[in-house]
């Protein structure tokens, strides 16, 4: 529950001109940032000037934005087909293994602006590996299914907190993710990708 919390508070920081989302599932997040990206694009209006709205026109939340999606199965087809009516960018397509889909979305993270990078995609680590070399300065990568290290994967585990588990930093230890891999450390620093807000997600 406090990830749409985190998450809001990284918008707000944040002037996001491209969010792009690696594996869809069933469109929950994807509903969170096809509304942003919406609302973004609808200048702001109030009945009265004593009642202005939080998003003010002269803010980064009202520079348009777009939001892409990219996954290899439609899971919730009706929710897809209501978030592409709505502005979202859909492609079904294997993200990880086409070097013509890996090229267009590192055209897409090129792009002016900055990018947000969502990685969801159940390989969290060749996700990385992937397209961390398109980022741009300022540009964000972030990994789902996070935990800190092997202690903290452990502990939310155990508290049914968190269950899922595919993606940390450390490398130190070898191979010891949920799929056997190492971490995101080596790939993050090959492209100098730094954490920030790690604490807090």
């Amino acid at each position: 529950p406090q990830a749409v919390l985190s998450l809001n508070r990284l918008l707000l920081a944040h002037d996001f001109t491209n969010i792009i989302e690696l594996g869809a599932h069933a469109g929950g997040l994807s509903t969170l940032f096809t509304l942003y990206a919406l609302g973004s694009r609808q200048p702001a209006r109030a009945a009265s000037d004593k009642e202005p709205s939080l998003y003010k026109n002269e803010t980064h939340h009202k520079r348009p934005k777009s939001f892409y999606s990219f996954d290899n199965t439609l899971r919730d087809i009706p929710r897809m087909e209501l978030l592409v009516a709505m502005g979202m960018k859909f492609a079904q397509v294997d993200f990880l293994n086409d070097p013509a889909t890996i090229n267009a979305i590192g055209s897409i993270i090129r792009q002016p602006g900055t990018t947000l990078l969502l990685c969801d995609g159940g390989d969290k680590t060749r996700e990385v590996e992937l397209y961390a070399p398109f980022l741009k300065p300022g540009d964000f990568i972030m990994v789902h299914d996070w935990a800190k290290d092997r202690e903290a994967a452990r502990q939310m585990k155990e508290s049914g907190q968190w269950v899922s588990w595919e993606s940390w930093w450390s490398t130190e230890d070898g191979p010891v993710d949920a799929y056997g891999k190492a971490g995101i450390q080596g790939p993050c620093e090959a492209n100098g990708v730094v954490q920030v807000y790690a604490e807090e997600y």
